[in-house]
């Protein structure tokens, strides 16, 4: 990291009792009766070892303080003692969720008072969910989304299916339901319940979520993995989607349509979208208002729409801060493409 240069006044004081310096590793640096009218430089001291310390669940760590000449100590946890803890050093066995945070020790003897600090994280570990249709369910799923759909405050979750089934299958929607205990419980939605993105039959391959009409809920593309045209969902917001029937986004033909990506490359505020065509070229489609979207044309952004060269995985992305969106492309058995957007929209 770089220096950070504080600069602060006295008032009508001769000097300053106390600076504590709280650094990012959680340890506190305290100086005392610092004079004024001088630069002081401060480096982190590190007095307990590890200067960082993690440790996993159900596992340890021991924290060890330097020697200090005929001192005694006294450990703390986020600020409280823990009993019986006056050694110099402390071991944490066994360790749960609830062991994460600061740990200090107050060191004192004849001619010294000091207390040290370090921040203890705690890995939390993954445990596999073995229950739910969320889990039980067994299709051709190729990709998935987390999105709250309902806007209800709870994640849902889409899956893809059918891209390689042998027959066509429905894409799932599992709605996320909270429990009068606090846990979570996951419900695949029915065709009744949140209409024809659950029940038309085809071979989905990737979806891509964005509120292309700023209406304040999340609306759906899908790429077909099959030759034929993608869908587009419209969200209700009553908890149901509609089908689009018109427009290039639905209407044109693809023989791949491996992934996809909103994003408002033109700065108008309105969702705009890329869909790969492997092993083709990618289409632009730009969003006009009002739920009509326009096939860009090749050569009608410059590069991008003058590439010859198939891609996958469409990202959206500022990389350079200049607030025009830029696109990267990953493909198969080939260079990965980068455009960069300049003001007339792409390079």
């Amino acid at each position: 990291m770089g220096g950070l240069l504080a600069h602060f006044g006295l008032g009508d004081a001769a000097n300053v009792d106390l600076i504590r310096i709280e650094w990012p590793s959680g340890n506190v640096q305290d100086v005392a009766n610092a004079w004024p009218d001088r630069l002081l430089t401060l480096t982190e001291q590190t007095f307990i070892t590890p200067a960082r310390p993690s440790a996993g669940l159900n596992g340890s760590v021991t924290l060890s303080r330097t020697t200090v000449s005929g001192a005694t100590y006294q450990w703390r946890f986020n600020g409280v003692d823990l009993a019986s803890e006056t050694a110099r050093i402390l071991v944490l066995t066994n360790i749960v969720a609830d062991q994460e945070g600061r740990y200090s020790v107050v060191v004192s003897n004849a001619t010294t008072l000091v207390t040290n600090y370090a921040y203890l994280h705690v890995d939390t570990n993954f445990t596999v969910i073995t229950e739910g249709r969320i889990v039980t369910d067994r299709e051709s799923s190729w990709g998935c989304n987390w999105i709250d759909y309902d806007d209800d405050g709870n994640v849902d979750l889409f899956v893809c299916n059918g891209a390689e089934a042998t027959g066509l299958e429905r894409n799932a929607l599992y709605h996320n339901e909270v429990l009068p205990d606090g846990s979570h419980v996951f419900t695949r939605t029915t065709t009744n319940e949140v209409g024809p993105i659950v029940g038309d039959l085809g071979k989905g391959y990737a979806a891509a979520w964005g509120d292309y009409d700023n209406d304040g809920w999340l609306d759906m593309f899908l790429g077909s993995g099959f030759p034929g045209t993608n869908t587009l969902y419209h969200n209700e917001r009553n908890g149901k989607f509609s089908l689009v029937t018109q427009g290039p986004v639905v209407k044109d033909r693809f023989s791949d349509a491996e992934a996809a990506a909103w994003g408002d490359y033109d700065g108008d505020g309105l969702l705009d979208l890329v869909v790969s065509d492997y092993p083709s070229l990618c289409r632009v489609y730009r969003n006009q208002g009002n739920g009509v979207f326009e096939r860009v044309a090749p050569g009608g952004l410059g590069d991008l729409g003058n590439n010859t060269q198939s891609a996958l995985t469409p990202a959206w992305a500022d990389y350079d801060n200049d607030s025009h969106l830029d696109l990267f492309f990953s493909s198969y058995n080939a260079t990965n493409r980068l455009f960069h957007n300049k003001p007339s929209h792409a390079t």
